[in-house]
């Protein structure tokens, strides 16, 4: 599963997808990105646009957030079959921001943190889907899952999944809500190329959700 990220280059989402107009709330770095916040997700308009989601997708058929637990990830290999996941899947897909992620290892009575990123630590994205909810106060309740699949041999040391994380030039493809080729969408779903990707153990404070420091970052040596 994917259930801690970081998103430390906010300035440089504009350029590296596209995005001509900014949001009206300013973005902020975060060095730990927790299920239930909200974050900015991009989908597909015309340009991609930045809109602000909860963390865990809630299925638009619930009849109150409060009464559903948020999935914060969808397996790829099943994501057709769940009800939950499926419509999103076909009309409701969008791309997560993301400079890595956390993932932990079990060991001897113990879980170890590391984090994991593309070389140089660049900005890249998570394939994702979201769903809109309206409340019953009336208001629209905008929700995400990233999606996961297996690892990679680097990162199936560390963890069983990982999240999907698109190349940039299947990034339009997957924001194209038009396209409705099923299979050539389920292709996308893929690891990552291990030979791009790096890890290295951090700092248990990365366990605290409200923890958000750059040193969350730093080598544990």
């Amino acid at each position: 599963m994917c259930g801690r990220f970081i998103f430390i280059e906010p300035e440089d989402i504009y350029e590296r997808f596209d995005i001509v107009e900014r949001p009206s709330l300013p973005l902020q770095p975060n060095y730990n990105v927790a299920p239930s916040q909200t974050f900015p997700v991009i989908v597909k308009e015309n340009p991609p646009k930045i809109i602000f989601m909860k963390w865990g997708l809630i299925p638009h058929w619930s009849k109150d957030s409060a009464d559903f637990k948020g999935l914060i990830n969808a397996r790829g290999e099943t994501i057709l079959q769940k009800p939950s996941f499926k419509d999103s899947f076909r009309n409701r897909r969008c791309i997560i921001p993301t400079n890595g992620f956390y993932e932990w290892k079990k060991g001897e009575g113990k879980k170890t943190p590391y984090f994991i990123h593309l070389k140089g630590k660049k900005l890249f994205g998570f394939a994702g889907i979201y769903d809109r909810l309206q409340e019953k106060s009336g208001q629209i309740l905008n929700t995400f899952s990233i999606i996961t699949t297996e690892p990679t041999e680097l990162i199936s040391s560390i963890h069983n999944r990982m999240p999907v994380i698109l190349s940039p030039d299947d990034e339009s493809r997957w924001l194209d809500c038009t396209q409705t080729d099923t299979a050539d969408l389920l292709s996308l779903l893929k690891p990552y190329k291990a030979e791009e990707m790096d890890f290295y153990q951090v700092s248990l404070m990365v366990n605290n959700p409200r923890y958000n420091s750059p040193d969350l970052i730093e080598k544990v040596v």
